[in-house]
Parts: C-alpha cells; sequence; structure tokens
C-alpha cells in the first residue's frame, strides 16, 4: 500500500506545494489588477500611468494636467492618447530644458510637478484633485455655495465646442452632458436642448455648420457623426459605419465647396464627406500626409484645410478641392 507522508496539516508535501503555487499565482493576478486600477490616495504620485491605466489616480492627473495647460478632454479615468498628449503638453512646460522627460508618462517626476506646481486654474475640483493624488495641494481654494439653478435650463454640461448656422442659431456640444444646446443668436434665449439617444451624442466634441443648413456634430465617444437640421434641429442622420473611418472624431469643419472635414485623433487621419448627402468622399490616411495625433482642422476661403498635429508638431495643408497634400508644415 502507497502511504503519502503528510505534513502537520495534513497535507502532502506534493499537495501543500501546489497550494503555495496557487495562492502566489492568485497573489500576482492581483497585484496586476490593483497596479492598473487602485487608487491609494497620496500613492498616486508614486505611480506611473501610461496608455491602458485606469482608475481615479488618472482622473486626477486628467484634471490637474487639464488645470496646467488649458487643453479640454474628457475626465473618464482611462489613459488613452488624448490623456497621453495633455500630459505630453504639460512636460514640455514642467521640463521645458529636459527633453528626456518628454514621454507622455504620469511618472513619479512627472507627478512630482503635478503636484507641486500652482496651476493656472484654481477651482476646487482641481484643489480636490491635487490633494486627493498628492496629499495636499500647492495652493488654497475657498469651497463655493452650489449655485441656485435659474427657471432656465441650458443643459450645459462640459460645453466643449460650438458654432453659428446662417440663420440665426447657436449650436453649443455639451460633451459630459451627450447633448446639444440651441440658442436663438438674436438673445441668447433657449431653443431646445438636443439630447435623445437617436442622435446618438456620445461626447460630443466637436460641431460645425454648413452653408446648405446642416449642423454637424462629432461624437469622441461614439466615433461617430451626427448631422442636423439646422432650421428645427431634427434629425437628419447619424454616421457610424466603419467605412467613414471614424476613430475619435476629435474636431470637424467645413468649407465653401460643400464639404465636411474630421479629424480622427486616435486613428491619425482625416475624413472627408459631402454635406449635401452625407455620402463618403474620401478617408485620407496616407503617410504622405504625415498625421500624427490630428487634433485640430480648419479651411479658409481660399479652397484649402488645415490640420494640426499635436504628435507630430506639424500642420498639413490639402487641397480642398480635390484632398490632395499641399504640403506639410514641420516645427522645430
Amino acid at each position: 500500500m502507497n502511504i503519502k507522508k503528510l505534513n502537520r496539516k495534513g497535507f502532502s508535501h506534493v499537495e501543500m506545494a501546489i497550494v503555495v503555487l496557487v495562492v502566489a499565482a492568485l497573489g500576482f493576478v492581483g497585484y496586476r489588477v490593483l497596479k492598473n486600477t487602485s487608487h491609494a490616495g497620496s500613492l498616486c504620485k508614486g505611480q506611473a500611468l501610461q496608455v491602458g491605466s485606469t482608475g481615479q489616480c488618472v482622473k486626477d492627473a486628467q484634471t490637474l494636467s487639464i488645470a496646467f495647460t488649458g487643453i479640454k478632454m474628457p475626465i473618464d479615468g482611462k489613459y488613452g492618447p488624448l490623456t497621453k498628449a495633455n500630459i505630453l503638453t504639460f512636460q514640455k512646460k514642467a521640463f521645458s530644458n529636459a527633453s528626456a522627460q518628454w514621454d507622455g508618462i504620469a511618472g513619479p517626476n512627472t507627478w512630482s510637478k503635478l503636484c507641486s506646481l500652482i496651476p493656472m486654474v484654481k477651482t476646487q475640483a482641481v484643489y480636490n484633485a491635487q490633494k486627493d493624488a498628492c496629499g495636499s495641494a500647492s495652493f488654497s481654494v475657498s469651497v463655493q455655495p452650489t449655485p441656485i439653478p435659474t427657471s432656465t435650463s441650458y443643459g450645459f454640461n462640459y460645453p466643449y465646442a460650438i458654432t453659428a448656422d446662417n440663420l440665426g442659431h447657436i449650436w453649443v456640444a455639451n460633451t459630459s452632458g451627450s447633448s446639444v444646446t440651441e440658442l436663438n443668436a438674436k438673445d441668447g434665449s433657449l431653443v431646445k436642448v438636443l439630447s435623445a439617444s437617436s442622435y446618438g451624442f456620445i461626447h460630443p466634441n466637436a460641431i460645425t455648420s454648413d452653408n446648405l443648413g446642416h449642423v454637424w456634430v462629432a461624437n469622441l465617444g461614439g466615433s461617430s457623426v451626427t448631422e442636423l437640421n439646422a432650421k428645427d434641429g431634427s434629425l437628419v442622420k447619424v454616421y457610424n459605419d466603419a467605412s467613414y473611418g471614424f476613430d475619435g472624431p476629435y474636431a470637424i469643419t467645413s468649407d465653401n465647396l460643400g464639404h465636411i472635414w474630421v479629424v480622427n485623433a486616435f486613428g491619425s487621419s482625416v475624413t472627408e464627406l459631402n454635406a449635401k448627402d452625407g455620402s463618403l468622399v474620401k478617408v485620407y490616411d496616407d503617410a504622405s500626409y504625415v498625421f500624427n495625433e490630428p487634433w485640430a482642422i480648419t479651411s479658409d476661403n481660399l479652397g484649402h484645410i488645415w490640420v494640426t498635429n499635436v504628435g507630430g508638431y506639424s500642420v498639413t495643408e490639402l487641397n480642398a478641392k480635390d484632398g490632395s497634400l499641399v504640403q506639410v508644415i514641420k516645427g522645430a
């Protein structure tokens, strides 16, 4: 008869070894999860956050970087390309003479600056984020009483972009509210707050109008574009087909030739639409355009489209007539 040699707990040595290995594996998995998503108050400044990180510390880093750079973005606790770009902008300010620190990662050195420097924006939210992440704040702020709501609710919730149409209306994209507010340009009175799910608004980040009576909204969170009728705010269509190449649509503009141009920040590309019917003209993602985290876009009255590349420190000029590349202007 085969008799197993038992230890004092009643397990064989083999069984005990298996238990130890399982516990160690579970502990390692727990550590990885904790490292990626945990929030340890003042220990945020000891973490290295980068693309893929999530959690409260990421929210604190987003809040503080916005307060230092002035560049707006959703505070969602997800460290994506926009957060990386904002941290990189902050690093270039905080470490102006130390380019080795310019990596877009919120590591100990970057946290040291986020925790010790006085931000440009000194609100209660920024104060709370700095105190929460760093253990203390670099400035003092008094707690403001909650404002008394007015009788008219304009629905403004992180109003991030605005445009005017040729019919006497002002349109405001509310990023956090996932809505659009329409105002009367004559007296600023409220016309309507568009918030129904049918509009497809998911973190609307940019808005423009064309000369055909349409309003176009870029939905950063939904990777889509919504077209509205400027006359009555009714929905024309939500463009979310993969063929349009929408990937983090961050900026939008219209030209005087009947085209709509959308910057895809995550996809490093630009999408051109026909303003008349919303049909796809072309997705510009060829390497020759040198799109590198394209951030903003505009058109001029000479038939040119201009795109800023945050990641490439450059500006790309296109021919609005056919989308051909005119030039890439590179900075130092």
